[in-house]
This record gives structure tokens, C-alpha cells and sequence, in this order.
């Protein structure tokens, strides 16, 4: 039986993706496992016809698609038009917009069945039901309908030993194409429950980790295979366990690999201590990011995020002094927080001379705490245009309209003149981050020609629509 598994088109700041979807080759190889023949479209990286073009070609008897919130309208019309032209064909979808909002996903009438949480063991389950016809309302993890009804089975339990998972079959792409590094994850969950996150709708609260040796067999692997050397960690904590951290480390080092592991998608910054520091970056780790989010006490209590500035700034520091780029989340506009406060973690960010500030508007995702905060909150007001489905920011700019929620101390208006300013502070924190990596002393000289506005406007849209994945701010 043959599938097709599908990473959606969406609107994005980037011209291309810089690396192959994760989730995608997985699940690939999950399938080829039990004897399914498979094919993978990573459409953010090809025409848009090649979507109904490989149908036709291939004429599949399963259509899996991923989506996140922002991709589930756009999958269900590329599962509308695959019916179409496939009569028979069954059509899945998985990823955080059907595990946060299985009613809304369902309801649209285009997919035939949902995966709900991790999708590796419902997905091998659900495809060998559906090749041998037998009926799926006992496969854990799988929302249907029958009729009229949306049926959602019982929950899966996360995978425990991900150890035993297949490794990831980047075969079914061109990885020469994107960028120079490819996507590992070395740990699933997290522990902890900030307002605004919906991680743990895919999975439940804790951490669950590959042992270290696993994860540096698998570097040696993708080293000898596709001669790539960086690897993007995705975890969403990848120290929760020190212990493990330094091993990994360790073997890296012991088999001198020579590869570089990025830390980009975010560590906890009470989770880590300097000796660490100094170990991931002798292991070649150059770059790793870190929540701070806000400098309001009142607010960082609100998100629950369970830990202080203070400590946040220590880790800063302990980062910068082993010699690591540093970049931080931030987000613009929490409960309790107004416009000053922004600028005050503006300066936070300069003050602790963050190589990478990064910051976003909250986004109040279906199944996410913080929606709930919105609604009941009476300082708070949601946007009537706000839309979670269909909100975008492919340029990278938004206006006052475009901001999800506004409160009584902090206004649409000012959200977005804060958002205007945070803007800027990236712009002139990339090009000079880079400019004093590989011009050094001189660099200063260069400032006045680099960090004008339009100079600052230009290397972002030259880096945003021609050079990521060639040249990263870590080079």
C-alpha cells in the first residue's frame, strides 16, 4: 500500500526552508517499517504543482498531512482536491492544530482521521487498520468520524523508549537543497506549564530523552551519509537532564566527530550551570537560546514560567563567558505588562549584550491557557479580526490589526509601535553580532555604514529572501 506524507506550503518570513521536515522522515520510516511504500512532499521547498502532479504520478491509498494551527486550513484544502482527483483515498492529519483543537479539525469535513499527540505508533497502527480493513475505533490516539459524530478514541500514552524509534530516512529528500545542517531531536515534553505554551498537547507533562549514545550514533550517522556536519537540536529542553547533556558531550568529544550541534529552539536557563556551558561548546555547540520573555516580576509570576530574571541573566552570562552566541525569546505584551516594560527588556537584552534578541507578539492558540486568560481576564480584550487559523506574518511586519489581544493598560497601538521598536533591536543585533565576528577590531569602523536603517533594512531582506541556510548568524 502505497502513502503520501506532506508538509504544507505556508505563508513565512523565509523565501525557503533551510532544513527537511523532522516530523516527515520519521514517519517514513516508521511506515517503510511495516511494508508501506512511501513518499515525501515538503512543499514548503517545491512548486505548488507538484502537490496534485505527484498524486496523479503516484496514486496513493493514504494522504498524511502535518499541520500546525496556522496550517490546518490550508491542509484541508489540499485533502479536499486529493479526494477529488483519488476516490477511495483516505486522508490523515497530525501535528498541533488537531491535537489542540480536534473538533474545529474534524468539523471541516476534509480528513477522514486525526492523530492526536506523538504520531509514530497511532500512525503505524492507524495505516496497517486501514490496509487490512478492519475497523479503528480501538487504535489510541485516532479522533474519526462515523456520520455525523466526531469520535475521539482514548489517548496514547507517549513513548517512553524513543531510543527504539527508527531513525529519521532523510532519503526522501534533497537535504544538499536546503541548508547546510539537518533538524535532530534528542528529547520530547517538557515539565513545566508557561500560559502561552501548547506543547504538552502533544504529548503529556515531563521529559523523555534519547540516551546520549543514540543521539551521537545518530550525528555519525548523518556525518558519514549526507557529509553534513550541523545539526539543529529541536528539543524543547535539551539540559532538563544534565547528566545526560555532558554525556553527550562527552562522546562527541571521544569520537571526535568535528560536528556542530545548534541549541537554537530554546534551553531553560535554571536547567544549565557554566561547567556545561563550557563542555557544549568544546563539543562544538556555538550558538543557544533561552526564554526570558519579559523583565516585568509581575508578569514572568502570570506566565508561570517558575523561574527569575535574575537567574536568566546569570545563565547570560555563564553563556557568553564559555564563548557562545547567545539569542533569547522575548515576547511583547503579557498580562500586566505595558510598553514600558518592553523597552526595559529592550535594554535587558543590550545590557547583557545578547547576541540574538528575538521577540513576537502572544499568541493565543486554541487549547493554550492563555486563551483562557483572554476570555476571562477583564482587562483584557481579544481582537474581533484576530483569527488563529488564518493569522500570518510572511514579511515579518504586522500592523495594529494584526495583533491578537490587546488590555486596558497596554493598546493595540502601542503593541505595535513596541513591535515596531523590537524590530529594530534584532535588525542591529544580527548585523553587528556579525560584523564584530568576522571583522573583529575593525568592526567598529564599519558601524556607521551597517547599522543605518537602510542598511539594516536591506540585510535583512537579503538574508531573509536569498542567504538563510547559506550564512546563519552563528557563521
Amino acid at each position: 500500500m502505497k502513502c503520501v506524507l506532506t508538509q504544507p506550503k505556508l505563508p513565512s518570513l523565509y523565501q525557503k526552508p533551510k532544513e527537511p521536515p523532522l516530523n516527515l522522515a520519521i514517519l517514513a520510516a516508521v511506515l517503510e517499517k511495516d511494508g508501506f511504500t512511501v513518499k515525501c512532499l515538503d512543499m514548503e521547498a517545491r512548486p505548488a504543482g507538484d502537490f496534485i502532479e505527484t498524486l496523479k504520478e503516484f496514486r496513493p491509498h493514504i494522504l498524511g498531512l502535518s499541520a500546525t494551527t496556522m496550517g490546518v486550513l490550508s491542509v484541508s484544502r489540499m485533502a479536499r482536491a486529493a479526494k477529488d482527483l483519488i476516490p477511495g483515498l483516505k486522508t490523515i492529519v497530525g501535528g498541533y492544530g488537531i491535537s489542540c483543537d480536534p473538533d474545529y479539525v474534524m468539523g471541516l469535513g476534509a480528513f477522514d482521521y486525526g492523530v492526536i499527540g506523538e504520531g509514530e505508533e497511532t500512525l503505524s497502527e492507524l495505516c496497517n487498520k486501514i490496509r487490512d480493513g478492519k475497523s479503528v475505533e480501538d487504535v489510541k490516539g485516532v479522533v474519526w468520524q462515523d456520520g455525523d459524530r466526531i469520535i475521539r478514541n482514548e489517548a496514547r500514552k507517549p513513548i517512553q523508549d524513543l531510543d527504539a524509534l527508527p531513525r529519521p530516512n532523510f532519503d526522501h529528500f534533497k537535504v544538499h537543497e536546503y541548508g547546510k545542517s539537518l533538524p535532530i531531536f534528542t528529547t520530547r515534553g517538557c515539565p513545566y506549564h508557561c500560559l502561552y505554551c501548547v506543547v504538552n498537547k502533544v504529548g503529556v507533562r515531563g521529559s523523555r530523552a534519547k540516551s546520549a549514545r543514540a543521539v551521537v550514533d545518530e550525528m555519525e550517522y548523518y556525518l558519514d551519509r549526507y557529509n553534513i556536519r550541523v545539526f539543529s537540536v529541536v528539543d524543547d529542553n535539551f539540559s532538563v537532564n544534565k547528566k545526560r547533556a555532558h554525556a553527550i558531550c562527552d562522546d562527541i568529544l571521544n569520537r571526535d566527530l568535528k560536528v556542530r550541534f545548534l541549541l537554537g529552539q530554546g534551553i531553560r536557563a535554571d536547567n544549565i550551570d557554566k561547567p556545561l556551558f563550557q563542555k557544549m561548546r568544546q563539543a562544538g555547540c556555538p550558538i543557544v537560546a533561552m526564554g526570558v520573555e519579559t523583565t516585568n516580576p509581575r508578569t514572568m509570576e502570570a506566565l508561570r514560567r517558575g523561574i527569575s530574571l535574575e537567574r536568566i541573566a546569570e545563565s547570560i552570562e555563564d553563556a557568553k563567558s564559555a564563548g557562545l552566541i547567545v539569542k533569547t525569546f522575548n515576547l511583547i505584551g503579557g498580562p500586566h505588562e505595558t510598553f514600558q516594560d518592553i523597552m526595559r527588556t529592550i535594554e535587558f537584552n543590550d545590557r547583557m549584550n545578547v547576541d540574538i534578541p528575538g521577540y513576537g507578539v502572544y499568541q493565543p492558540l486554541p487549547g493554550s491557557d492563555l486563551l483562557e486568560w483572554v476570555k476571562s481576564d477583564p482587562d483584557a480584550r481579544m481582537n474581533p479580526r484576530y483569527d488563529p487559523y488564518k493569522w500570518s506574518n510572511p514579511e515579518g511586519t504586522i500592523g495594529p490589526e494584526d495583533i491578537p489581544f490587546e488590555t486596558v493598560y497596554f493598546r493595540f497601538e502601542e503593541r505595535y509601535k513596541a513591535y515596531r521598536t523590537c524590530l529594530s533591536s534584532i535588525n542591529r543585533h544580527l548585523v553587528k553580532g556579525f560584523a564584530d565576528r568576522h571583522l573583529g577590531r575593525i568592526a567598529r569602523l564599519f558601524y556607521p555604514l551597517l547599522l543605518n536603517k537602510p542598511s539594516l533594512f536591506l540585510a535583512r531582506k537579503l538574508y531573509l529572501k536569498a542567504l538563510r541556510g547559506k550564512i546563519e548568524p552563528w557563521d
